[in-house]
């Protein structure tokens, strides 16, 4: 309950944010404010509340790509404000690489044996996949299925459920789409739920429609996902 309860104020968040910068864009283009000053050298907060937003309602779930868009965020901050120059902020970009890469690093990796277990499909109850700069597959044929997250910042994401049972219950999968893709398959008879928050991007559900009635579990998946100059695609 409590989840459902975030998601609905994380739609109903970015739906007020969306509607109060389009107003005042509107009132500027009017000429009933002047915003040009004001917004030439403040836009990057958007970027900062947009990945704080995602800190406070997504919590752990969302520490990577909520803090990688507060920096962001601060760092075009400074440089509208001339704390920093546009040219110093592009000759230190490379530092993003650096901690990027010392994260992926330290973060635990997978035993050998899952690797290899990988080609036929995992049998992994809870999925965390993350794809930066490159791209990631899993195959998944678990009989508990129990959700979990993917992240895909510049690279894209393809899981496949199809081989997988739906543990009961309702199982909540989090898709987070930054300047990439994400594509899940799921079987027909899976009771599916998809609800998300695009921006400058797209949530596609392609699936078959599902003949009411037929399902193979007690459970129901929430997919929840959020594009931002990306797409993420659902497929049977």
């Amino acid at each position: 309950m409590a989840q459902t309860r975030g998601r609905g104020t994380h739609r109903l968040g970015i739906g007020a944010l969306l509607v109060v910068i389009g107003l005042f864009i509107l009132l500027d283009n009017l000429q009933v404010l002047e915003l040009g000053p004001f917004l030439s050298r403040w836009w990057p907060l958007l970027i900062i509340l947009l990945g704080l937003w995602k800190l406070l309602i997504w919590g752990a779930q969302s520490l990577s790509s909520g803090f990688l868009l507060m920096a962001i965020g601060i760092l075009c901050l400074l440089a509208t404000l001339d704390v920093i120059t546009w040219s110093a902020l592009f000759q230190i970009w490379p530092v993003f690489l650096i901690v990027v890469g010392a994260w992926i690093l330290l973060r635990p990796t997978r035993h050998l044996s899952e690797k290899l277990r990988a080609a036929e499909g995992e049998d992994i109850d809870t999925l965390d996949v993350w794809a930066l700069f490159g791209g990631a597959e899993r195959l998944v044929s678990t009989s508990q299925f129990k959700g979990g997250k993917a992240t895909a910042m510049f690279g894209g994401i393809e899981i496949d459920l199809r081989n997988a049972q739906l543990a009961d219950g309702e199982q909540s999968l989090d898709l987070t789409a930054l300047f990439a893709g994400i594509e899940i398959r799921v079987p027909e008879t899976w009771d599916v739920w998809v609800t998300g928050s695009p921006i400058f991007g797209g949530i596609d559900d392609k699936r078959a429609t599902r003949i009411a009635g037929e399902t193979t579990s007690g459970g129901r998946l929430h997919i929840n996902a959020f594009a931002m100059f990306g797409g993420v695609e659902i497929k049977n």
